[in-house]
Parts: structure tokens; C-alpha cells; sequence
């Protein structure tokens, strides 16, 4: 008896779907018409056909019914499949990383995809440029690169087609990425790899492969048909390790001193007194999944994000940056005495000191003259050389902060685009040193 009543989804149940008699309801067996808890009486008769008729309660309950399983074929599947079949492929979920520098942020793309093989990220991040090139002659052009699939062209439709392709190409390249254009309709939660070509990928490999949905890779489609254009693959687990995926911008201002405002994503660069170069960057994100937002907790701290980073030499080539001390900008090359007598904005080195040019940058008077300088040189903690526009030749530059208000850049020209250092203080009289 007491099962019975506090069992009410068993009788909603009998509400909604009587027996025609006594006898047949499992629920009305042994009942007598006054209930032996209360004492009261109990109509039995309103589970009948007749007393549902009359006050609607079987409509009703069949309409519920239907409505719940309606929910359970149509709308339970939608919610599920993006939180389920992130974990299809082998291993954590993997991302692919899309950064566009904005110049005072980084503009943060990231796309969940499949994993279908990732034998070589082994929980780091893989960073590359990107290929699009889909045809049987191009696999000397694809070494160190990740090549992209995009499946909605006919000619990448053929590559994955043909196995011998597939495996010359995945003995050049760094990864796979294909850029799915199944239909919705045509998705299955049991397994992400819909068409024949993917199970040709499921044999051992030793570069990842990868596989991104078109609602997700659609809204990027200019970026990654762009070859060159450089994208990550990071999994789940080394989220945290932010340093490793973002570079510095091309933010061009770069300040002198110790202090760098978290807070401020414009700021630029900072020189320190190490020879280090620190930014300070903004990151605006957005995770795509099936064209939704990720579910993962991870990816939401990318969506407004301020860090600093080391920035690194190539991030620092070609960029003609403005030195600044306190915010003030320093526009003009310091003229100072030579040794030989009379002024220069530069001098040059001699063969046992690199052989190459010098100038400097005040704030406040830091040296007088070129042999001071030279001798300033000897407790300089250098940045790495980098790639330089600002000279008629290709240029390398490095630079040193001294006395906190001045900078000494140092350069030597090259031999057009290549690394052969040209002498050219050789014959100049503008030497640093006494001669």
C-alpha cells in the first residue's frame, strides 16, 4: 500500500492510460472503494474512460508524453553531440589555433577538431605554417609545413582518395588538417570520420591528423586559404602553457626601463636592462565548435586576455620601432665627437669589435663622445641580432639599454637578403676608436 501511494509516476501513468476494467488495472488489484489508510472513500471510477473523457486529464497526459519524447529524439541529441564527440578521437580534445595580429591586440580564433591521429604532440604544441596545395606534384614544397585539406574543393576531394598520396604527403609535412564540408544532416555522433577517405588516415602515422567542421573553419576561410599563414595545434592539456602559442605583435613602440603596465595592452615593447624585450599583449578570443562556443572551462580565459611575452628575434624583424623613455619618444640619433676630430650621428668599430657601425639614443646626455660609447659597449647585455629596414642595405641590429635613458643600436649591412656580413668600416674614417 505504500508503494503504491508514493508512487506517483506509476499512477500519472494509470491516469493516462486506464484499464477498461477492475479487474485488469495492476494498480486497482485488491482494492477495496474506501481506502484502508484514511478511511476515506476512493473513487476509483476516476481512472476510468469515462471520467477522463470528462475532465480532459487523458489528452493531456498523452500530450505530455509525446511532448517528453519528442525532447528525448530531437532535442537531447543536439545538446550531447558536441560535448561527446570531442572525445571520439584518441586522446584529450585538440585545438587548432588561429592568430591575427591587430596591431594593439592579438585576434584569437580557436577551432575544435578531431583528433584522429596526434602521435607527436605528446601534450606540447605544435606551431607551423600552412599549405593548401592539394595536388600529387607538391610534396618536396610541404616539408615542415601542415598542410590543409579543404574537402568542399574537388581536387582535395581526389588527394584523400588516394592512399599512395596521402602517405608520400605525411613523409613531409608536420600535420594534417582536413577542413570538413559534411552536412549536418549527414553528422553521426558514433563516429566523427563520415566519409570513406578518413578510414584510409586510420593506419599508424607519425604526424597528427586532424579534422575541423565547416560551421567552425567557414568563418576563417580567407585566412586559411592564405599559404604561409601561421596556425597552432595545442591540446587541451597545455592550455596553460600561453607563451609557447602567442608571439609578440608588430606593435612598434619600444620603451626603456624596468616597469611594464600589465594593465596596458598598448604600450608596446620594453627593452630591459638584460637585453630581453617584453610586450605586454592583449588576446581576444573565440572558441567554434559545431558553430557554437566550446563547452570547455579551459578555453574561456582566452576570450579576454592580457600577458606578457619574451619576444622573440623574428618577431622583431623588419619592424622600424620608435624608441621612447618615460613616453617620450626619441626621434633623433645623438651627434657626437669622434676620436679623429669632429661629429657624427655614427661610428664604426674596429675588426676586433665586429667591425661594425654604432649609434646612440639620449634621453638624457649619456656620453659625449664615441670613445665613451665604445666604452659603455664593454657592460652591455645585448638583444639578439634581428633583421633591420632601416638602412638602404638589408641590415642586422642589435640593441643595448644604458644608464636607464639611452639606447646603442649596433648594425652591420648584408649581401641583399642573405646573412654575408659586408666590411664596410674598413674604409671609413668615422672610426670609434683612436686611430
Amino acid at each position: 500500500l505504500s508503494i503504491e501511494l508514493n508512487n506517483p509516476i506509476r499512477n500519472l501513468f494509470v491516469s493516462c492510460f486506464p484499464t477498461t476494467s477492475h479487474e485488469e488495472s495492476p494498480l486497482g488489484a485488491g482494492r477495496d472503494q474506501t481506502d484502508t489508510v484514511t478511511g476515506n472513500a476512493s473513487d476509483y471510477r476516476s481512472c476510468s474512460p469515462e471520467s477522463e473523457k470528462r475532465d480532459g486529464v487523458k489528452p493531456f497526459c498523452q500530450r505530455l508524453f509525446l511532448t517528453l519524447l519528442l525532447t528525448i529524439l530531437f532535442v537531447v541529441p543536439i545538446i550531447i553531440i558536441p560535448i561527446f564527440s570531442q572525445k571520439l578521437g584518441p586522446g584529450s580534445q585538440v585545438y587548432v589555433f588561429i592568430v591575427q595580429d591587430k596591431f594593439e591586440y592579438l585576434q584569437l580564433g580557436v577551432l575544435a577538431a578531431f583528433s584522429i591521429t596526434t602521435p607527436k604532440l605528446n601534450g606540447s604544441i605544435l606551431v607551423s605554417t600552412i599549405s593548401t596545395d592539394c595536388s600529387l606534384d607538391s610534396y618536396n614544397q610541404l616539408a615542415d609545413r601542415i598542410l590543409l585539406v579543404n574537402t568542399s574543393k574537388p581536387l582535395c576531394r581526389s588527394f584523400l582518395e588516394r592512399q599512395q598520396a596521402i602517405n608520400q604527403t605525411l613523409m613531409s609535412v608536420k600535420g594534417l588538417i582536413i577542413l570538413d564540408s559534411t552536412p549536418f544532416e549527414k553528422w553521426r555522433v558514433s563516429s566523427p570520420y563520415l566519409s570513406p577517405y578518413f578510414t584510409q588516415m586510420m593506419e599508424s602515422s607519425d604526424v597528427p591528423i586532424l579534422m575541423v567542421r565547416e560551421p567552425d573553419w567557414r568563418q576563417y576561410d580567407t585566412f586559411l586559404a592564405t599559404d604561409n599563414n601561421k596556425i597552432s595545434i595545442v591540446r587541451e592539456e597545455s592550455l596553460s602553457d600561453v607563451k609557447n602559442i602567442f608571439s609578440c605583435t608588430k606593435q612598434t613602440k619600444l620603451n626603456i626601463g624596468e616597469y611594464i603596465d600589465e594593465s596596458d595592452c598598448q604600450a608596446g615593447k620594453t627593452l630591459m636592462s638584460n637585453g630581453s624585450i617584453i610586450e605586454n599583449i592583449c588576446i581576444k578570443g573565440t572558441c567554434s565548435q559545431y558553430g557554437r562556443k566550446c563547452v570547455s572551462s579551459e578555453i574561456k580565459r582566452f576570450e579576454n586576455l592580457q600577458v606578457p611575452i619574451l619576444c622573440k628575434a623574428e618577431d622583431l624583424d623588419d619592424l622600424k620601432l620608435e624608441f621612447r623613455v618615460r613616453g617620450k619618444k626619441l626621434k633623433d640619433k645623438a651627434t657626437l665627437q669622434l676620436p679623429s676630430g669632429g661629429s657624427e650621428t655614427y661610428c664604426c668599430r674596429s675588426s676586433q669589435k665586429n667591425g661594425t657601425f654604432l649609434e646612440l639614443y639620449q634621453d638624457q646626455t649619456c656620453s659625449n663622445s664615441w670613445n665613451q660609447v665604445e666604452l659603455l659597449t664593454e657592460k652591455c647585455k645585448w638583444t639578439d641580432w634581428f633583421k633591420s629596414k632601416d638602412h638602404i642595405h638589408r641590415a642586422r641590429v642589435r640593441l643595448c639599454v644604458v644608464q636607464s635613458s639611452c639606447i646603442i643600436k649596433e648594425s652591420y649591412n648584408t649581401q641583399g637578403d642573405s646573412d654575408i656580413k659586408l666590411d664596410q668600416c674598413q674604409n671609413i674614417p668615422e672610426k670609434c676608436y683612436s686611430v
